[in-house]
């Protein structure tokens, strides 16, 4: 007999979470979305499916965060200094 396995769509979770604040607290629904790609060691397509989907959670929370966009992605200053923002911090966590 075949064994089914069942997953909890932790992603669409996730997303309903983090709705009613995204816009006005960035940095932690980026906290939370990074989780989303925590599935990503699940078997074939499920874990591909999860960090495709966190990449795709914290594009819309950049998009929609227009006040804090600077700071989610960085800006370079007119004397050419980079300054540095909450993504690439992020990513070297990883």
């Amino acid at each position: 007999m075949d064994r089914v396995i069942s997953y909890l769509d932790y992603s669409r979770l996730i997303k309903q979470y983090i709705a009613p604040f995204h816009i006005e607290d960035p940095e932690a629904a980026l906290r939370y979305a990074y989780s989303i790609a925590l599935g990503g060691d699940a078997p074939a397509p499920t874990g591909d499916k999860q960090k495709q989907i966190a990449l795709e959670v914290v594009r819309d929370i950049a998009l929609a965060s227009k006040d804090n966009r600077r700071k989610l992605l960085g800006s370079i200053a007119r004397d050419g200094s980079v300054k540095v923002s909450w993504l690439p911090l992020d990513l070297s966590i990883s």
